[in-house]
């Protein structure tokens, strides 16, 4: 699953609005790389596949990765 993180850093070093995002993502993982269950790579692959254009274009604009950032969950992390 290192090819998942190998990805995370090569869309961090781009230079495109997502990729702050994604090391805001990072960052607030405490700078680490998440360990991936392996159970999400036939996940991935499924969305990869069937994903609609419109889902896509959601993905590709960090729609996603700003909801996240924004989840609330977050504030109780930092709280402990």
């Amino acid at each position: 699953m290192g090819q998942f993180n190998e990805v995370w850093y090569h869309q961090m070093t781009r230079d495109f609005a997502t990729a702050q995002r994604l090391r805001a993502g990072l960052a607030r993982l405490g700078g680490d790389y998440p360990v991936w269950p392996p159970d999400l790579e036939p996940e991935f692959e499924h969305y990869r596949r069937n994903a609609t254009a419109n889902q896509r274009k959601a993905r590709m604009a960090g729609k996603e990765i700003d909801a996240a950032l924004q989840d609330p969950r977050w504030v109780a992390v930092s709280v402990q």
